[in-house]
């Protein structure tokens, strides 16, 4: 039974609250291949429970330059971040209207700009999709390691999606 049978079967739990109280999850993504495992899973939850499903993505420490050249590449690098989030949250299907986050990591570590972002949100649920291998090859901000840091010091429970799950992105319907 998938933990969302279970959240299923019992409909409300204890850490929600009561089903009139408004709930918000939160995916973060770095739209790599594993992180993406984790979306099918935050769009079924956020339907499930009702809760409005916010999309993040931390974008890297920008390269060293001018002032004038930074601000530049950081509004570039912001929109570009919005609209890939954009693309992911219109072909959703969710039932209510998402918010998109495009964070800087700010001289945090990716995971304390998640949890930061988490905390300001009050996210009731955290998902977050992983590898399976800290060996992919794949350069990835939300790495194992990234995950584990989220998973220890979340104050809110977190949902993490295996890349070796067997579900097929080429074949969901969002």
């Amino acid at each position: 039974m998938s933990g969302l049978d279970l959240w299923a079967k019992h409909r409300w739990p204890p850490w929600f609250g009561t089903s009139s109280t408004r709930r918000t999850f939160l995916f973060a993504t770095d739209f790599g291949p594993a992180s993406l495992h984790g979306l099918p899973q935050a769009i079924a939850a956020a339907n499930q429970f009702g809760a409005k499903l916010t999309f993040l993505s931390i974008i890297p420490a920008a390269p060293s330059s001018t002032d004038e050249a930074l601000t530049d590449w950081q509004a570039d690098a912001s929109l570009r971040t919005l609209q890939r989030l954009k693309e992911l949250a219109d072909n959703a299907g969710l039932d209510l209207s998402p918010e998109l986050y495009a964070e800087f990591e700010s001289g945090q570590l990716v995971s304390e700009r998640v949890l930061e972002i988490a905390d300001k949100l009050r996210a009731d649920l955290i998902i977050m999709g992983l590898h399976d291998s800290a060996h992919t090859g794949i350069v990835s901000h939300l790495d194992l390691a990234t995950t584990y840091d989220v998973v220890c010091q979340a104050g809110s429970p977190v949902l993490t999606v295996n890349s070796s799950s067997g579900y097929d992105l080429r074949r969901a319907k969002w």
